[in-house]
Formats: C-alpha cells, sequence, structure tokens
C-alpha cells in the first residue's frame, strides 16, 4: 500500500514536467514561424536591394556600409553596385555619396595592400592618382590604395612640386 502523501507529491512533480513540455513546445512553435519571418524578410529585403542597385539607388541604411551590404548579401552586391550606381557619381567635387563603396571597392581590388609599399598597416587611405582639383575624377581606376606612412609621402612631393612652379 502507497501511502497517499507520497502519491500526491509525485502527482505534483508530473505537473511540473508537463507544464515545462507545453513551454517547450510553444517555444519551439515560435523560434520556428520566427525563423520563417525572418528568412522571408531577408530575402524580400534582398530582392529590394538587388532592384535598388539596379536602377541606381543605394538604399540609405546600407549606403555607408559596404562591408555589411557584402557580407548580408554577397559580394555581387558590389558588382551589381560598380556596374549600375558607381557610374553616376564619377565626376563632381568632394566625396560623392558613395564614397565608402568607391573605398571599399578599392581595398578589395588592391588586396587590402598599400600599391606603393605593399604594406599591410592598419590604416590604408583611397588616394586619386589625378587629383579632382587637377580635373581629375572619382572613377575607381583613378583611385588607389595607400597607407598613412605613403600617402603623406606623395602629397608631401605634390606640395614641393606646386611651391616650385610657383615660384619659377
Amino acid at each position: 500500500m502507497v501511502h497517499s502523501s507520497v502519491v500526491s507529491k509525485h502527482e505534483g512533480d508530473v505537473g511540473l514536467l508537463l507544464l515545462i513540455l507545453v513551454v517547450a513546445i510553444i517555444s519551439s512553435v515560435v523560434s520556428s514561424i520566427s525563423s520563417r519571418i525572418d528568412r522571408r524578410r531577408r530575402i524580400k529585403e534582398k530582392i529590394d536591394f538587388e532592384a535598388a542597385l539596379r536602377s541606381g539607388y543605394i538604399p540609405p541604411a546600407w549606403l555607408r556600409a559596404p562591408e555589411r551590404a557584402a557580407a548580408r548579401f554577397g559580394e555581387g552586391a558590389i558588382d551589381l553596385w560598380s556596374a549600375f550606381v558607381e557610374p553616376k557619381h564619377r565626376f563632381g567635387g568632394r566625396h560623392p555619396v558613395d564614397w565608402n563603396w568607391r573605398r571599399y571597392a578599392v581595398m578589395r581590388r588592391d588586396g587590402g595592400r598599400c600599391t606603393f609599399c605593399t604594406s599591410t598597416r592598419p590604416r590604408l587611405h583611397v588616394h586619386h592618382r589625378v587629383p579632382v582639383a587637377s580635373g581629375g575624377c572619382h572613377a575607381l581606376g583613378n583611385l588607389r590604395t595607400l597607407c598613412t606612412v605613403c600617402h603623406k609621402r606623395i602629397h608631401r612631393a605634390i606640395r614641393i612640386e606646386d611651391k616650385r612652379e610657383a615660384t619659377s
């Protein structure tokens, strides 16, 4: 014969186990639904992003973050940008609105190294071969990756040359 206090004690454990099982099932269902929704949202976002790039427009959320866009949408995002958006901003003063994309594309092309000394210093710059002030443009062919030291040397040499021309 089983004592009644022992039976009632085990009934409480069964109820607790059932409650834990129900919570786990609900949690699993909610997680599954949210992952499906997230997957659908990402697919739609990618389609919207590609359509925007094809029309020559970069969504503001991705304008300053080419590395994140490439990580999220793949390297094809950079190829789409260079085919459809880049040509629209080659000419003009100062840095174009898609400067971060240009910088990312040039550094990727140059392998993350200085094209002058092949250094991989932590701070790399993108330099205009022909300065915009001298009629150069922002085309990828006119841009190159330089380390801080080489960039300073080149600009110092340009300033010295300009002073010589001014005194002649």
